[in-house]
């Protein structure tokens, strides 16, 4: 695998979808990362893990794919957390503003465990999310 690329490996394990990603969150990787997930889901709401633990690296285009995630599983009546994010990327992501928006855990655990009662979207409104991720994209372009 190439230092920008981005692999996305999904399995589900017990009633959780989990959604490892691993690599660089980049332009053009984040590309086309909502489609990839969805195309994981099974039919009606379900609960996903995004595991973000082999995340080496983001840039705007990866915060404004994390924010596209996260409205497409809105929009599918999912329910979602964020697992594992390393230091750097935590710190990323409170720069971009979203540490406070995505739902995010230590653990793998702590994050399954909160998917089954956390509905996407009612941590935020999705129309504030979606202004968010305008903003993001401004700044990165």
């Amino acid at each position: 695998m190439r230092a920008d690329e981005l692999a996305v490996h999904t399995e589900c394990e017990e009633t959780v979808l989990v959604v490892r990603l691993e690599g660089e969150l980049v332009w053009p990787a984040a590309r086309g990362l909502s489609t990839r997930v969805q195309a994981s889901l099974p039919a009606g709401p379900a609960a996903t893990v995004i595991d973000m633990s082999g995340v080496r690296f983001l840039d705007s285009s990866g915060v404004a794919a994390l924010l596209a995630l996260y409205q497409s599983l809105a929009e599918a009546q999912a329910v979602v957390a964020f697992a594992r994010p390393t230091p750097l990327i935590e710190r990323l992501l409170t720069i971009a503003g979203l540490h406070d928006h995505l739902p995010l855990y230590d653990t793998l655990e702590a994050a399954r465990r909160a998917a089954g009662g956390l509905l996407v979207g009612q941590s935020a409104s999705g129309r504030g999310l979606a202004d968010l991720a305008e903003q993001v994209r401004d700044r990165g372009e």
